[in-house]
Parts: structure tokens; sequence; C-alpha cells
């Protein structure tokens, strides 16, 4: 490199090449923390939030904690700090933020050349250049003496490679000090596949930039401002949370970590005796703020287990649920036998199992104060990097966030229940578990922490709750529901009839028909598809990215809903999902058909129920080459005598020669749920009598019952 070659930040301030400008890594092994006792000045979180705002933790009865929510805006912030202790940017209230360039209207004494009247001599030994330069503000003077070997030059062309390296440098610093100079970002266009909420937030940051939240969310919406906060943003981070709700957040906070403390989920570590490896695994630990309906706060917290995917393996990060069908054939199991029915949450359910590995988690910034200030003894733990507060700890139990947590407690329960109280589990359903009480059945079938408990006695029910409220309701108690209508995996499940249960979900119907453009809502159709169903025009104009979005967002929302309590919408929307990727015109009204219908269907309910347990029927069809691939589209549902408790609908996976091929195709695409309910039923312990399919397609049927005799030219290739 030429000896007079200089490196200079955004403002032309040289850089230099003191060993003291270096900031120390708090990864580092010889890394010492800041003292707490005088990290005060110094104490840096992010962006314009400062340490006085929060109160420092040394401190814990302090009463200026009830300001914790007073955090001024960033042009009244002035953190004052050294860059070589804490590691961070120095700011000050004249500091303004334009996009990435800084501007500083008055720069520190430390900066301000014109102040210190900084003069620069270097001298070239190849070429005898002797450069003096002054820097002020606005301003570069450069004062050059040539030697004679180079006094003839002309001053517009330079004479060597050192004169050029030179004049790129003055170029660069005068770019550098101006502004105007400076390349502008530019915003890129919005991607068909962005967020939906990342479009809201840029909107509302780019249009109402200036103004109070409060104003904001009144000119959105015209009234309630606290419901439409709610629609707008469904959560947020802990620091944009403490600015929002104040003091109410932050006791929402402190309450969420009160149950790290009382459950004895961590213990705290002291930062020098963790490896620099233990610190890059440490998992953070996240904190968000939600404001729920009735218009309190609530905070969740988890550990963010990103970093646990790269060694842990799916059998180990995935925990068995109850299946759909598996709680259907239970609730109408409940009904025929006339079961006292109760539903079930364990509150902290994950922090109430063991963990398998050593995990240490990190917490930071605000929440690492305000847990400081829960349990004083954390004082010893806290320590500071980049100026920020931080705490690590080492797991105990299974926190909320890291992969394995639902795993665990699947074995915690599931041990509970068959080692103690001599439970059964339904090889076919590892969620399901029976056991014979007073000469009848038991069932508890569970999600997660929700369990669903059955059996003709309300006494043996009460028996059931008891013990698993001396188990994991020590801490809080179990929130139970007794009667003939629960709230369970986001239905509604009524056994007030005693001959059917129905099950319905019309707060999310209510929800998805709110959020469906008023364009999409014309007519009243009879079905939530037509014949054109799966007719599709490449010519057809394709939708812009933001009605893609809403597209796919809807069509989304009717695949968790027809899979659950409207099986009639299954076959519309199977078709609209193969087209999420690139949606056109005539899928948007496709689409609005299915709404429409939804809209004036919306209080339907699924209703279920059994005339023999041990008679099982089926009904299996088949469109031979609709789509525009030329593959064929299966259909088939199953019934136990009222309702039908199973159905599909869904695109072959093959292309077919025939009619009778793709019907065949078919009944193999069902045949897995036909053999999963028999067998199902018969570990429940019913007898099945019969398990019938019914084929329209007589080539088929016969083609199924004789295999090779009945095999014509054109299936022949099937291996029967």
């Amino acid at each position: 490199m030429p000896p007079n070659l200089a490196f200079g930040d955004r403002h032309g301030v040289e850089i230099g090449d003191d060993l003291d400008d270096i900031v120390d890594d708090p990864n580092d092994d010889d890394f010492t923390p800041l003292d707490p006792a005088t990290a005060d000045d110094t104490l840096f979180y992010d962006d314009d939030l400062s340490a006085t705002e929060l109160g420092h933790p040394e401190f814990p009865d302090d009463p200026s904690f009830t300001d914790l929510h007073s955090v001024s805006s960033q042009d009244d912030a002035s953190v004052v700090s050294d860059p070589k202790t804490t590691g961070v940017r120095m700011e000050t209230d004249n500091e303004s933020c334009d996009g990435d360039n800084y501007i500083d209207e008055d720069d520190d004494d430390s900066n301000n050349t014109e102040s210190t009247g900084v003069e620069d001599t270097r001298y070239c030994e190849n070429t005898g250049v002797e450069d003096t330069r002054s820097c002020e503000n606005t301003g570069v003077e450069d004062t050059r003496s040539i030697d004679d070997e180079s006094s003839g030059a002309d001053d517009d062309k330079p004479s060597n490679m050192c004169d050029e390296i030179r004049s790129a440098e003055e170029a660069g610093r005068i770019a550098a000090i101006n502004d105007e100079q400076l390349p502008k970002r530019t915003q890129k266009p919005y991607s068909k596949h962005m967020n939906m909420m990342n479009m809201v937030a840029e909107y509302i940051h780019t249009t109402f930039e200036d103004m109070e939240p409060e104003v904001i969310f009144t000119l959105l919406a015209g009234k309630d401002m606290q419901s439409q906060l709610t629609l707008l943003t469904t959560q947020m981070s802990a620091k944009a949370g403490l600015k929002q709700f104040g003091q109410a957040g932050a006791d929402a906070i402190m309450k969420e970590l009160e149950q790290l403390l009382y459950r004895k989920v961590m213990q705290g570590k002291r930062a020098n005796t963790l490896t620099r490896d233990q610190k890059k695994a440490a998992l953070h630990y996240l904190m968000f703020l939600k404001q729920k309906r009735c218009g309190k706060i609530k905070a969740r917290g988890c550990a963010d287990g990103r970093k646990q995917r790269l060694y842990k393996t799916k059998e180990e990060t995935s925990s068995p649920t109850v299946s759909i069908e598996g709680l259907f054939l239970t609730c109408i199991i409940d009904v025929l036998e006339k079961r006292d029915v109760a539903t079930v949450d364990i509150p902290g359910a994950f922090m109430q199992a063991d963990i398998d590995e050593l995990i240490h988690v990190k917490l930071e910034g605000e929440t690492a104060i305000l847990l400081v200030r829960i349990d004083p003894t954390y004082q010893q733990f806290l320590t500071y990097e980049n100026g920020k507060p931080v705490i690590y700890a080492e797991l105990t139990k299974a926190l909320y966030g890291t992969v394995q947590a639902a795993m665990l407690f699947w074995k915690n329960l599931t041990n509970f229940l068959v080692n103690e109280l001599g439970f059964v589990i339904n090889p076919y359903d590892f969620c399901v578990a029976n056991k014979d009480i007073d000469g009848k059945q038991c069932t508890i079938a569970w999600h997660v922490d929700d369990l669903k408990i059955s059996h003709a006695s309300s006494k043996v029910v009460d028996s059931i709750i008891h013990s698993l409220s001396d188990r994991y309701g020590k801490e809080t108690p179990l929130s139970v529901t007794r009667g003939k209508v629960h709230e369970y995996l986001g239905m509604t499940i009524d056994f007030s009839n005693t001959e059917f249960v129905q099950f319905y979900m019309h707060d999310f119907v209510n929800g998805i028909l709110e959020e469906t453009p008023a364009e999409l809502l014309k007519g009243i159709p009879t079905t939530p598809a037509a014949t054109h169903l799966f007719d599709i025009d490449d010519n057809a104009e394709k939708l812009d990215s933001e009605q893609a979005i809403t597209f796919h967002h809807l069509v989304a929302k009717l695949l968790y809903l027809c899979k659950r309590a409207r099986p009639d919408l299954q076959l519309a929307v199977a078709f609209l999902t193969t087209r999420v990727q690139g949606p056109d015109v005539d899928d948007w009204k496709k689409l609005g058909r299915c709404l429409t219908y939804l809209r004036e269907t919306k209080d339907e309910k699924l209703t279920l129920g059994a005339d023999d347990l041990g008679v099982i029927k089926w009904w299996i069809d088949a469109s031979f080459a609709v789509h525009k691939d030329y593959k064929s589209h299966t259909g088939a549902t199953m019934s136990l005598g009222r309702g039908h408790p199973i159905s599909m609908s869904s695109k072959q996976k093959i292309n077919t020669r025939s009619s009778t091929e793709a019907e065949l195709v078919g009944v193999n695409d069902a045949m897995s749920l036909v053999l999963w309910v028999r067998m199902f039923l018969l570990e429940q312990g019913f007898e099945v009598k019969d398990n019938v399919i019914f084929q329209d397609n007589q080539s088929t049927i016969l083609l199924a019952r004789n295999g090779r005799q009945s095999s014509g030219k054109k299936t022949r290739h099937i291996e029967i």
C-alpha cells in the first residue's frame, strides 16, 4: 500500500491507527465486564432507549421505577458514553438520521478538526511529495510542495501513481463531507411474496412518520383505537411494548418472569465461567407483549431455539398430538355411551418437564433489568456486553421455544398417565389413552397441554382431574371446563343433545369474513364451487402483489377451517391451494364464490353421531383427468350412521389412462384412512363387524375383487 493512503469515516474524519481505538470483544475469554456500579452512564440498549429511564437494577426499591415507560423520542435522546468503553455509537441531541446517512449539526470536539486545528503533514519517500492539509467542517485545503523531479508536471494531470492515489483520496474526502454527493437509498418495489404485515408497517412508517401513535390509529380506524391497535400489531417486542403500554407492560413482563423463578426453570451463571462456545450457543430469551381484546396486556416469553435445529433431529423435536380424526371419533363414542366430558388446560406445561441437555439462555436489555428487580440475587450474574445488560442462565426445565420442549412434556405426561394412573396408549394415536374404571372405559385425548377427559361417571372424571392437579397444578391451578359446551383446539364442541355432538367455529368464520375484501362477497351461491372450478386460462391477468398475498392468506385460513368443522368446503379449497403460487383474476373469483357461500352458511355446524360403531361405511369416487395437467381428483368420506367425521378431497399424484384406473387410484389414496379407522376403533375396544367401501365404477369393483383375472389391456400395467 502507498504510504500516504488514509482511511476516514463518512464525515471525512481520519481513522487513526492507535490500538486504543479498538473496542474490546465481549466474547473474548479475557473480556472483563463493566462494573454495574459505574455503568449507569454507559448503559445503552438500542436506538433511543436509555438506561436511566429503566432505573438501575442495583436499587430494586427505587420509586422511580414507575417511570419505566417514559421513553423520550429520538430527537430528545442523549446518551453520554465513551465508545472506547462501551463499544457503541455516540449520540447527541443534534444528531438526526436520514436513511443510512448521519448528519451531525454540531459534532463532538474530538471529531471537529476546525476546533482542534488538526494539520496533517505527510511525506512520500518514493516521489519526494510533502502533503500538508487542514480539514474544516465543509472544506479541504491542500497545499503541496513538489521537488525538482516533478516540478514541471501539469497541475491538471497527475504525473505518477502517488499523485493519482492522492487525487482519489481527496475526492473521497470531499464526497464524504458533502452529503449531497453520497448515493441515496432507493426503495425497492414490493415483492409479491412480501409479508403483508411488513407492507402495513412500511406504509404506516412512511405516511405517519411524525405523528403520535394515538393519532395514527385514530386516522386509520376513526373509532376505537385500542381494538385497531390489537388488529394491526398483534404482538410486539418488549421494548416497543414498554413504549406503548408503559407500566402495564412492565407488570406483564415481570409476571411472566416470575414463572421462571418459582418454577425454578433456570439458574444464573456468571459470564466468566462460560466458555466462548457456550456463550455463542446460548439461546436468546425473547419477550413479546400483546393486548387482548379485553384490553389486558399479556406478556409471552420464550427461548429462540433456531440454533438447536442445527444439531437436533426431527425425532427429537416433533411431538405427537391428537389427530382431528381421533378427536372426532372419541367424541362420537362419548355421545354414544352418554359420557361426562371435561376439558383441562395445564398452565406452564413445558416448564414442568426436566430438560435433557445442557442449554444456556441469554437475557438482555429490559428483560435482564426487570429480572434483577424481581429477584435481586441475579445482580451477581449481571454483566454488560457492548453497553447492554446481559444475564446468562442454565436451563433446568424445558422452556418454551426450545425445540425439544413439546416432546419432553409429552413424555412426562405419558409417563404419568401410564405408569402412575394405569392408562394404556392407543398405538394408532399416541395422544389417546384408555383405562377401564368401574366397568366403564375412561378416555383421555390431549393436544400438547389441552386434555379432553370422558367417562360415564362424573365422579371418575373428578378423580382424574384431582390426580392431574396434584401433579401439574401445584404452582398454578388447572383451567377446567365442565358441562355440555367446550372450547377445544379452536372449535366449539357441543354435547347438549344426547343423540349427537356438534362442532362449529363461528368466531373463526366471522374473522375470515371480516378480512375478506367487499369486492369478493357478491351474489348468493348455493355451492362453494361451480362446474368450471378446474378450468384454467393461461392468458388470464395475474393478481398484483397485494391481492396475491390476500389470496394466499384467505386460502390458508379456509384450509384450516375445512379440515375441522366445515368439510363441505374441501373440494373448492383443494383446488385453490394449487393456485396460491401464481393466482389470477379467475382464481380470485373462485375464491370469492367460496367465501360468499361461507357467508351464507356461516351458522352451519358439523353434526356427528353413530348408529353402530361396528359398521364403518366409506364412499370413494374420482373425477378423471379434470386438472390442467390431466391428473384426476379423489373424493372420499366416511360415516358411522350420522354425519361424516372423516372426509378427504385431493388431487391425485399420478396420471391415469382411464376412469377405471383413476377410480382404483382413488381407493388407494383413501385406503390408509380406511385401515386406520378400523384399527383405531379396534384398539378402543370396539368390534368392527363390517368395513364397506361404496364404489360406482363396475370395472374398478371387478378389478379390486378379481385382480389379474379382470384386468384388460388398459390395466395390465398395474401391479395387482
